[in-house]
Formats: structure tokens, C-alpha cells, sequence
């Protein structure tokens, strides 16, 4: 762009350059590795960013030479980044591998205790018979009788997602959960859950949630949950907006929530589009915004 153009007679360096001169955020390291993805100077270099036999701080060099950098200072700064980098594929590659082992077995007492466990948070004065397939699961937001119909793609991860939901961000879980029971819009509470660990999935796959795993004292695990939380939240809003009272309608705003999700995800690093700020501690900064602390 002739803006980034102007940078460079201006400063006389590269972007990447320009990049590795401020501090050491989630933020930076995620500009960082999206210059270094796209960067048409650095050829088989891009190769090496993320095979880890490839020493961090060579190859740091090897890009800084390429670039022409000039102080020491941003080349380790760079190195620190492709550690972040290497960091958070493998953590995303960990939890793709977990979630495409997932599957619901109506024959696994653990997973059936979790069921269970997720009705007694959501109708803790509600007695269910122990059947496993029953039109009870409707009134906690199942679309059928039978659980293994909604959590037949990484259902044991959804419903773990919920109850984490719920455990962490009590009051914002219940009150969706109250909402959807209403006559008023269609928001299937359990069902919405295994489309947003769909979601998820996806954007994994895309490296589109590196940002919140560069972080080695991040709990990856604690990430993803968070990050499952905050865009159910988002989603439900956008139901609640668009007030779909039809299965037929509820789809037709689930596949358009889908397609702005994907779209939001790349432009929201380092911006406050839904009111949060990446550039520090992200995982902390969705958490306060889902309890409502960023809320405007």
C-alpha cells in the first residue's frame, strides 16, 4: 500500500522491521507472523518457521539479513516471536488431534455423567429419568430426543465446553440459558454449543486463534474454553437480534453468523470491534468482556 511505502522511505525500513521495534505482545507476535507468512523475499526461509529443527535464533538472523535490519535488538525480538509462533501451532495442532478423536459414546459413563452434570447446572430443581434417549434433553436445548444426534461430531468437547462455560461465567450462561427458553426466538441452548465448537474447529485449522496460544504461561486448554464462551455469547446476540422463531430461520442465521465469524477473527487483532483489546493478556481480556466488564 503506498502507506506502508512511505514507512519505509520515511524509516528506512522494512514492515517486518517496523514490527520487531515494539515490545513483546501477543499482538506483536501476531502481525509479526502474519508479515513473515506473506513476505515473497524470504522464499524457502518461510519453510523453516515452523520445523523445529531449525534453530529459533539462526533462523531469526537468516530472515533479518534477508530484510536488511539494522540493530540487534529487533532481530532478537524476532527470535522470540518464531518461538511464539511454533508455540501455538503446535498447541493448535494438539487441539485439532483431540477434537478429531472426540466422539460421543452413549455407552461411556464418564461421558454420561457430564450429561448429567450439565442438566443439574442448567435445571438444578428438575428431576430427569435416567433414559438416555427421552424428550427431556429437549428442555435443555437439544434438537432431539436422542443427544447423540447434536454431539455426533466432537460432542464430548461441546458439552465440556458448556459446563466450563457455566463453572466460569455463571451469570452470562444462565441468563442465555433462561433466554433461550422463551417463546420468542429459537436458540437451541445445547445444540448452539456443538456448532460453535464447530466453529472453532475451523478457525483452528486456520490458525486463526494463534493470538491466544503464543503465551507459554497461557493454560491451553483454559484458552479454548474461553475463547468457546466468548463467541457463544456472540452468537446468541446475533440470534437475539436477527429473532429467528423457526428451525428454518434459525439456520439461515447460523450459516450467516458463520460466514461474518471467519471475517471478524482476521480483522480484530489489536482492534475493539466487539470491545476488546488484543494487545495485552487476551485470554484475560475476553474473560472480562463475556462477564460484561467491556461491555459498552
Amino acid at each position: 500500500s503506498l502507506w506502508k511505502y512511505l514507512l519505509h522511505v520515511v524509516t528506512q525500513k522494512s514492515e517486518l522491521e517496523r514490527l520487531c521495534s515494539y515490545d513483546h505482545t501477543p499482538e506483536v507476535t501476531a502481525k509479526v507472523e502474519y508479515s513473515l507468512v506473506r513476505s515473497k523475499a524470504l522464499g524457502e526461509l518461510k519453510l523453516q518457521l515452523f520445523a523445529p529443527e531449525h534453530d529459533t535464533y539462526e533462523l531469526a538472523r537468516a530472515i533479518a539479513q534477508v530484510k536488511k535490519f539494522s540493530g540487534d535488538k529487533s532481530v532478537s525480538l524476532l527470535g522470540a516471536c518464531i518461538a511464539d509462533m511454533r508455540r501455538a501451532n503446535d498447541r493448535a495442532r494438539m487441539l485439532e488431534e483431540k477434537m478429531m478423536s472426540s466422539r460421543y459414546d452413549p455407552g461411556d459413563a464418564e461421558q454420561q455423567q457430564a450429561l448429567s452434570q450439565l442438566w443439574s447446572m442448567l435445571l438444578p430443581d428438575v428431576r430427569r429419568s435416567q433414559d438416555i434417549i427421552s424428550s427431556e434433553w429437549k428442555e435443555i436445548g437439544f434438537t432431539s430426543e436422542d443427544p447423540s444426534k447434536d454431539l455426533s461430531l466432537s460432542g464430548p468437547i461441546t458439552i465440556s465446553n458448556l459446563l466450563q462455560f457455566l463453572q466460569h461465567h455463571p451469570r452470562r450462561a444462565t441468563q442465555i440459558f433462561h433466554e433461550s427458553r422463551s417463546p420468542r426466538i429459537y436458540f437451541p441452548f445445547t445444540a448452539a454449543g456443538t456448532a460453535v465448537t464447530s466453529w472453532l474447529f475451523s478457525l483452528l485449522q486456520h490458525g486463526k486463534l494463534n493470538l491466544f496460544f503464543y503465551d507459554e504461561h497461557q493454560d491451553v486448554m483454559e484458552a479454548f474454553h474461553t475463547i468457546f464462551a466468548f463467541i457463544y455469547v456472540e452468537f446468541h446476540r446475533f440470534v437475539k437480534e436477527s429473532k429467528p422463531d423457526t428451525v428454518l430461520q434459525y439456520k439461515d442465521v447460523q450459516q450467516r453468523f458463520e460466514r461474518q465469524l471467519s471475517k471478524d477473527f482476521d480483522v480484530a487483532i489489536g482492534r475493539k470491534e466487539w470491545g476488546w483489546s488484543a494487545a495485552d493478556a487476551p485470554v484475560k481480556s475476553l474473560k472480562r468482556w463475556i462477564d460484561g466488564t467491556l461491555m459498552e
